[in-house]
């Protein structure tokens, strides 16, 4: 069915998560990879542009945002008319659905792609090819790749992929000199309304402990809701001279920045996990709620820490 003309012209769509858009960067480099002199689009959620913006095998991104659905209707829809004409200002030869959402697939659907593909939904009858989902447990990074198998004949990549302007970390050094300093970077939070896959403030805060008592400098590293997670912090360490705290301080590209230099980042599955994986900072992962087979660091060398619960 897919012939393949040159250039070809790729859209692909994941409309979730920060540390999801990352763990669909591999299909980026191996499609390029496979079509070096193809033109990739990426369709994201404005809130997740950063993780993908810099990304030089793509060339444009498109950017729903969620916060249009609370608008006043005529206005929603004048929004959503304006990203399908953007979305139709090319004409797709390829496009990959990389979550198979009810707004995924509209969005597929408006594209006007000559050939797409998904995972196989109800919703999404006129994709030219559905695959079922493989029954194994695998990673969340193949089970993307699995998508490409029926265009893609080469050898695929699982390296997660995120790139910032340079000018992100001379501010940060300028600012915080970290490039001098030994530090080890904890994540406490898991995302909003995620609670269920937190290890515990006072676990994470002897570790704290334990790792400054070795010569390390500790960041607590906070995101958007985790404030009452560093008061907690706060509250079990005290006053530390070697431990300091970031309460949602950093912008996506500078926590990016910031985990680079780390010698170590330890935390739960979250995204900033998924940033330091692909910064390749070593790193440990803590898992509860969700396995690492599926959603693990896979870049060496790292740790994944499982203990299975409901």
């Amino acid at each position: 069915l897919f012939q393949q003309p040159s250039p070809l012209n790729i859209l692909l769509i994941k409309l979730r998560a920060l540390g999801d858009v990352l763990l669909s960067t591999p299909v980026i480099t191996t499609l390029k990879m496979s079509f070096p002199d193809s033109v990739i689009d990426f369709a994201v959620l404005r809130e997740n542009k950063e993780i993908v913006e810099y990304n030089p095998m793509l060339r444009k991104v498109l950017v729903i945002d969620k916060a249009w659905d609370n608008l006043p209707l005529f206005k929603r829809l004048s929004m959503y008319r304006e990203f399908i004409k953007s979305l139709k200002e090319t004409r797709y030869d390829l496009v990959i659905d990389l979550q198979n959402s009810p707004r995924s697939i509209w969005v597929g659907f408006f594209s006007r792609g000559r050939y797409k593909i998904g995972y196989k939904k109800p919703q999404n009858f006129f994709y030219d090819l559905r695959l079922t989902q493989v029954k194994d447990v695998q990673h969340n990074v193949d089970d993307l790749l699995y998508l490409l198998s029926p265009v893609v004949p080469g050898r695929i990549s699982r390296k997660l992929f995120l790139q910032f302007p340079s000018s992100v970390p001379e501010l940060l050094e300028k600012r915080y000199n970290l490039s001098d300093r030994k530090y080890v970077i904890i994540h406490p939070g898991a995302g909003r309304r995620r609670r269920f896959k937190m290890w515990g403030i006072s676990n994470f805060s002897k570790v704290a402990d334990y790792i400054s008592g070795l010569g390390y400098e500790v960041f607590i590293i906070g995101g958007p809701g985790d404030s009452d997670l560093i008061e907690k912090f706060r509250s079990e360490l005290g006053s530390h001279a070697d431990i300091f705290y970031f309460d949602n301080e950093f912008s996506v590209l500078s926590l990016a920045a910031v985990i680079s230099k780390a010698r170590l980042f330890i935390g739960n599955d979250s995204g900033p996990l998924h940033i330091a994986d692909a910064m390749g900072v070593p790193s440990i992962g803590i898992f509860g709620a969700s396995s690492p087979l599926r959603w693990g660091v896979i870049t060496p060398p790292h740790l994944n820490i499982y203990k299975q619960i409901e």
